[in-house]
């Protein structure tokens, strides 16, 4: 009896071991596949000719809503898709817009983030900007431009073969889902994104759980994302902080920000602002090579007022 009790120990240890050891294990060929795959189909073949706009409602772990955020793309007449995402959070709003050719292999990206203030008697509140970034994606290399204040960096470089181009995560991500083998990939983070004047990728990791479902992590911070069977996101979750955020209506929105309105007949048909026969330049004499320091965001009249 003894020695059975020892074997059923010792094969639970080992599955135990084969288990942890196969759930830490990642396949990086995944990602160079999901990217290839993607590009040989091509954009159009997955997202097709129609518009699409979802709106989402961002809520900490007690269902508070605390912001919502936009994303709204279209198919352009050359058969590029541009897109347009706004998010506010609190007094804060960032404001996206990318394209990108069929193949995802040359785009442009422009950010901007601002401060909103709530004036009195006022019904839309004043924005304030505080950061704009730049990224042009062309025949693999990219170029970054970020700006804060009166400081500007420039960076540009090669994109390593899992880099995800910008406005292709969901896709990309949904894509790995359906594969069930966890990898990883290189991503921008727009306030990380330049360093000694060169890209600086940050590593996302893509776990699997589920055909519609994947973890991510970026670091310490992660997230699991839930998409429909169509690879439209329906809810994305932060574990470590248990805020979240579930697919909703224009219609909901307005409730939680009356100002919401004001984007409801968003197009986002204007190609971001910088191509690459613009970009700037490595030698541009604004840029300066030590990074801005980024800081909080001041407290706002409108902070709280709207978005509770």
């Amino acid at each position: 009896m003894l020695a059975v009790i020892m074997l059923v120990i010792l094969v639970a240890a080992v599955g135990a071991g084969w288990w942890l050891a196969a759930s830490r294990r990642q396949y990086p060929k995944v990602a160079l596949d999901v990217l290839a795959d993607i590009r040989k189909r091509g954009l159009r073949a997955i997202w097709g000719d129609e518009p699409v706009t979802n709106w989402y409602i961002e809520r900490r772990a007690n269902g508070e809503p605390i912001g919502w955020r936009l994303e709204a793309r279209v198919r352009l007449e050359d058969g590029r898709y541009a897109s347009t995402n706004v998010k506010r959070l609190g007094a804060k709003e960032y404001v996206e817009s990318w394209i990108l050719d069929d193949t995802a292999c040359t785009g442009q990206y422009e950010a901007m983030e601002y401060t909103l203030a709530l004036r009195q008697g006022q019904t839309s509140p004043m924005r304030r900007p505080d950061a704009k970034t730049t990224i042009t994606l062309n025949n693999a290399q990219v170029r970054i431009r970020r700006g804060i204040g009166r400081q500007t960096l420039t960076g540009a470089g090669p994109a390593p073969g899992n880099y995800i181009p910008e406005g292709l995560t969901d896709l990309v991500m949904f894509e790995t889902a359906t594969r069930g083998q966890k990898t990883s990939f290189q991503i921008l983070l727009n306030s990380q994104a330049i360093q000694g004047r060169k890209p600086r990728f940050a590593t996302i990791t893509a776990d699997p759980e589920g055909k519609q479902v994947i973890r991510t992590s970026i670091g310490k911070a992660g997230e699991i994302i839930t998409f429909d069977k169509a690879g439209q996101v329906l809810r994305t979750t932060a574990p470590d902080s248990g805020r979240w955020s579930e697919k909703s209506t224009a219609e909901l929105v307005a409730k939680i920000d009356p100002d919401a309105k004001r984007f409801a007949q968003l197009a986002p048909t204007t190609a971001p602002t910088t191509e690459p026969a613009t970009a700037p330049a490595l030698d541009d004499k604004s840029a300066n090579t030590t990074p801005p320091t980024e800081t909080q965001p001041e407290k706002s009249q409108y902070d709280g007022q709207q978005l509770p």
